[in-house]
């Protein structure tokens, strides 16, 4: 079947060919055709994807719409209904059979059984772990399981969350307990790992796709509906729910696992293998000495954002602010940070790193200077001042209260000034600055309020009904800003 290849599938390729894999074991692994990971193989450069070969299929522009149905369950006759009633499809009911079927390679159902070497993967899946209390409740929280696939000795941790740090501890924690890290980690669509499971460009979440590179082992994320796939884990997570926690209630989670790693180590790690039939701690003994050694330095987890550029060139994370490119104004850039750093990258490029500091900091970075901001923060200032002078001596009172109240975060307010001037006189918004000011709010919003009150022009007398009492609209604009 005729696709693109993303980046991501012909890195994996290379990267799976390197370590061995055959052009078919990578076929059944990605579900990629041989053809094209032939291609990819031959086309040495990672800069641009691959091609393969067209399709005629009525179905083809439609595919990405398929493939999320068919990950929704649906059956291939409700998918060609939802076809022809959403996107005015005109092909038969059995065009759409066969674009199911081959792009599912669901002939021929049987499928081989995989065999690794020692210390070449890792399967890594959730189940549910027993019940524990939580509050005034029991809950069961998830339970991760990672499967050495050659000894099938496991690690089983309990946690309350399946998102992306957790995920990753439990990995480490695993690669610990087993002493090493494998070449290969088969891993289940979670949103954790994978961000979309499509059936042939499935994403990785570039936070766990960065930890794959410091512990150095290549995530293989299964096929959608494909069990088989994974089907070492699935038993141990099954195996590990039946013998080691059915029955069980636990007070903490701490409790669960201490008890699981009793489990482990004095009933699964002595036991005989159903399918390998062998004693899995004599496998593991074998296996141990081919798993590649543990990093020296632990994994510094990271978050991803995606943040615009504002004006003055600056974006804000966990309500700091950091300079940018000044050429980046009004575009988004992707934004990775932790506790020590705030890293900046356009179209995959790292632009600038900033140390990470306390809210309300304005971090710029030697070097990016903005072109509207060759001035200091004093000259910028008063400019500013001059411009609301201009419009009035309440306007400026008011500016100068919100510097001495707010400073370096009062700028951005005193500047909405300016766009106040697009919309309104100067008499209007010097008189809402007076109102401002006798209620007390230096808000921009609250600002904006009172300027648009002052441009509608009602005639009415002050002993009119509808003329009410200043304290009144002073408990509105005060409710709005708490």
């Amino acid at each position: 079947m005729g696709r693109n290849l993303t980046m991501s599938q012909t890195k994996t390729i290379h990267e799976l060919h390197k370590i061995g894999w055959s052009n078919r074991k990578i076929e059944n692994a990605l579900g990629i055709d041989r053809r094209a990971v032939a291609r990819a193989l031959k086309n040495q450069s990672l800069e641009e994807p691959l091609e393969s070969q067209t399709s005629q299929s009525k179905c083809l522009p439609y595919q990405k719409i398929i493939e999320e149905k068919l990950l929704l369950g649906l059956t291939k006759q409700r998918i060609w209904q939802d076809l022809k009633y959403e996107v005015n499809f005109d092909g038969g009911y059995d065009s759409v059979k066969r674009f199911v079927n081959k792009i599912t390679n669901k002939t021929p159902e049987p499928y081989a059984r995989i065999e690794t070497s020692p210390g070449h993967e890792a399967q890594v899946d959730f189940g549910e772990g027993a019940p524990t209390s939580r509050g005034d409740k029991y809950k069961r929280p998830f339970l991760f399981v990672m499967t050495l696939s050659f000894s099938r000795h496991a690690y089983q941790e309990a946690v309350w969350r399946q998102d992306v740090e957790t995920f990753i501890r439990c990995h480490e924690n695993a690669f610990r307990f087993f002493g090493g890290v494998v070449r290969v980690v088969r891993l289940d669509n979670l949103k954790a790992g994978v961000l979309t499971a499509y059936l042939f460009e499935p994403e990785l979440n570039r936070v766990y796709e960065s930890f794959a590179h410091h512990m150095g082992f290549i995530p293989v994320p299964c096929l959608p509906r494909t069990p088989e796939h994974k089907g070492k884990v699935e038993s141990g997570v099954k195996y590990t729910q039946d013998n080691g926690l059915k029955g069980f209630r636990f007070e903490s989670l701490d409790i669960q696992n201490r008890h699981l790693r009793h489990w482990n180590i004095t009933i699964a790690f002595p036991r005989k293998h159903g399918t390998t039939k062998q004693i899995v701690s004599k496998r593991f003994e074998e296996e141990q000495p081919h798993l590649r050694p543990l990093p020296t330095e632990t994994f510094v987890f990271f978050r991803i954002a995606k943040c615009r550029v504002h004006s003055d060139s600056f974006i804000e994370v966990d309500s700091a602010y950091y300079m940018a490119p000044s050429e980046l104004i009004g575009k988004d850039v992707s934004v990775h940070w932790n506790a020590s750093s705030v890293k900046i990258y356009h179209s995959n490029k790292l632009l600038v790193s900033h140390p990470k500091v306390l809210a309300g900091t304005f971090q710029k970075a030697p070097g990016l200077v903005p072109r509207s901001k060759t001035i200091t923060e004093e000259e910028y200032l008063e400019s500013l001042l001059a411009v609301c002078k201009e419009i009035g001596p309440d306007c400026h009172a008011w500016a100068e209260k919100v510097w001495n109240d707010r400073r370096q975060l009062g700028l951005r307010t005193i500047s909405g000034i300016k766009s106040l001037k697009k919309a309104y006189n100067n008499t209007a918004i010097n008189t809402a600055c007076t109102k401002a000011l006798e209620i007390g709010t230096i808000h921009y919003h609250s600002l904006q309020i009172l300027c648009e009150a002052e441009s509608i022009e009602v005639k009415l007398t002050k002993d009119d009904e509808v003329i009410r009492d200043p304290t009144y609209y002073e408990k509105i604009i005060n409710k709005g800003e708490n």
